[in-house]
């Protein structure tokens, strides 16, 4: 079966002016309650400081390396600006030394009538991937953790999946690159800079591909072209697309030969 891609189909710019400018909002604390459809509430406990997640910019800033401390029951509501369709949800966990649970709503309204839609305890340092039962639309979006929580936590994915309808042909290209990029100083002055340890390339191929298809890697390669995407070919990758990737070149009516090239900093 072909691996699945999954995207952030979420705009950053609006999170991140709802994060920065609401950030006693978007952290619950005492009296910041979510209602659920099933009329189950969601408060954190009244001796607990308001702010645990402290910085949560974090959550979202396309790096997990920068972890927040989770040690109580918490929550965050992501503002979307509007109804956006989801199929899943990322969460990168740094250190778990108390597993939470996690519980995701939405709504159309900002402090009530969420609808619970999916619930897990399953948590483990690295990304861990949940996958709806079936595509969600609302504005708003909380995502609480509870149950005596005691965890980091490094990034929050809303997003769409998408599996390509084969493999890519045979021959695909991995490479390790050293990370050494020629800078220019303000005065014009040339020198090495070392990011990262290495990374990791991947090209891929698909030949051949019909319209249906190549509309969907359009919409993949559009809504990624700025922020990684998660790759799980066999385990889980935390790639960035490059602009070159998923040109397309018509070698039929209607059939269309592209490109895909996936770089993974280590």
């Amino acid at each position: 079966m072909p691996s699945t891609f999954y995207y952030d189909s979420i705009d950053p710019e609006s999170i991140v002016e709802f994060l920065e400018s609401n950030a006693q909002t978007f952290v619950t604390s005492a009296g910041n309650t979510f209602i659920t459809s099933a009329g189950n509430t969601f408060i954190v406990n009244s001796n607990t400081a308001p702010g645990v997640i402290d910085k949560p910019g974090l959550l979202i800033d396309q790096r997990v390396g920068l972890t927040n401390t989770v040690d109580a029951q918490s929550g965050v509501r992501i503002n979307l600006s509007e109804s956006k369709a989801t199929q899943f949800a990322a969460v990168y966990a740094g250190e778990v030394t108390t597993a939470p649970t996690i519980t995701i709503s939405g709504s159309n309204t900002d402090t009530s009538g969420y609808t619970q839609f999916h619930s897990t305890s399953s948590v483990s340092a690295g990304w861990n991937i949940y996958e709806f039962s079936s595509t969600q639309t609302y504005q708003y979006y909380s995502v609480q953790f509870s149950s005596g929580s005691d965890f980091t936590i490094g990034e929050i994915i809303l997003g769409t999946k998408f599996v390509p309808g084969r493999n890519p042909d045979v021959g695909q290209v991995y490479k390790a690159n050293d990370i050494n990029k020629i800078q220019t100083s303000y005065t014009g002055y040339e020198y090495a800079n070392k990011s990262n340890e290495l990374e990791k390339v991947y090209v891929q191929k698909w030949r051949a591909i019909d319209n249906t298809e190549k509309q969907k890697f359009e919409s993949m390669r559009d809504a990624s072209m700025d922020k990684r995407i998660i790759y799980k070919p066999n385990g889980v990758k935390y790639v960035t697309l490059s602009k070159d990737s998923l040109k397309f070149t018509e070698v039929a009516y209607q059939a269309w030969d592209t490109q895909l090239t996936l770089t993974e900093e280590q």
